[in-house]
């Protein structure tokens, strides 16, 4: 992936928190994206310049139709001054360690040292 510039983070705020009680009746991501651009005060089009990326885009995320990458979430929290999404994502990652329940890119790495020791089992 190629790192992407924001020169407008030099130049904005910090974004604000929203309040917690808030971000935990939010349901999914789309929804953190969403509140996020209605508080900001601004349309999707000037949430998508400042982010450089296309209307189209910023609609699919706030729709829920594409994910949103990792590397987008501080860049939209300054676009928009709010950090709901990243607050979301925080409170996500924290219900999940309190379930016991891993990471998927960590289930796939213990599946694929299961897979290499039954190969290496078999071949030996």
């Amino acid at each position: 992936m190629t790192q992407r510039e924001f020169p407008f983070l030099a130049g904005m705020p910090a974004p604000k928190n929203a309040p917690r009680p808030i971000v935990g009746r939010l349901t999914d991501e789309a929804q953190a994206v969403a509140l996020a651009i209605r508080l900001s005060g601004c349309s999707q089009a000037m949430i998508a310049k400042r982010l450089g990326v296309s209307k189209a885009y910023v609609s699919q995320l706030k729709l829920g139709q594409k994910p949103v990458p990792a590397w987008l979430v501080r860049p939209l929290g300054y676009a928009t001054g709010c950090s709901v999404l990243r607050q979301y994502r925080d409170l996500q990652t924290a219900l999940r360690i309190a379930e016991g329940q891993q990471r998927p890119r960590d289930v796939v790495a213990e599946l694929a040292r299961a897979c290499a020791d039954s190969w290496r089992s078999q071949a030996a």
